[in-house]
């Protein structure tokens, strides 16, 4: 998906299309090729297509522990514990599978307003950077590129704790994301006063 995005805002709908389809392709081959295809059918079976394996089950479970410490949350990192904390699913969950939930719980509103600052931020700058610079101009590609990043962390952060928690790759990346924005809009507003183009 955040690879057919990357495509589109690049203007190349053909290419968006030809990736997401070729994408649709290379996971049926390995669905009906390789032992991918048992899991699914197993992951199926147990019910864990309901629950997103069990995170909704959790994700219920936790609300009455946010509800609790709603404005500074049970500190930072918390969830480290939580299977100590909150015993609601049958295996040891490290995080709340949710950026989201993994902001509040920790870091309570105050932690979730700044998360959501972040969040706003960076696609406010990029779209601003994608406004300013020509389809043809390297700043422009840049921007789209950080945007259909950002659209991959996004997605993947409902279902995994890739922000709001522990410092992991995926969560530095989207604190990267946000000087980088900050940095191609200044490059883009400096282009557009003196008219020259960056590449």
């Amino acid at each position: 998906f955040a690879g057919g995005i990357f495509f589109l805002l690049r203007g190349r709908l053909g290419s968006a299309f030809t990736f997401i389809a070729g994408t649709a392709v290379l996971v049926g081959a390995l669905v009906l090729t390789t032992p991918l295809g048992n899991y699914f059918h197993l992951y199926q079976d147990r019910a864990g297509a309901e629950s997103f394996s069990g995170r909704t089950i959790l994700w219920s479970a936790v609300m009455p522990a946010i509800k609790a410490k709603p404005i500074l949350g049970h500190g930072y990192m918390s969830t480290e514990f939580l299977m100590f904390q909150v015993n609601a699913v049958g295996w040891a969950a490290p995080h709340l599978h949710n950026g989201f939930l993994e902001a509040l719980y920790s870091t309570g509103a105050v932690g979730f307003v700044v998360m959501m600052m972040i969040l706003v931020v960076i696609p406010k700058n990029l779209y601003r950077v994608l406004c300013l610079a020509p389809k043809s101009d390297y700043l422009y590609q840049v921007a789209a590129g950080c945007l259909a990043l950002y659209a991959f962390l996004i997605i993947n952060g409902f279902f995994n704790s890739s922000f709001g928690g522990k410092a992991t790759p995926p969560f530095m990346v989207l604190l990267a994301l946000v000087v980088v924005s900050q940095k191609l809009l200044q490059l883009a507003r400096d282009a557009a006063t003196t008219g020259k183009r960056t590449l």
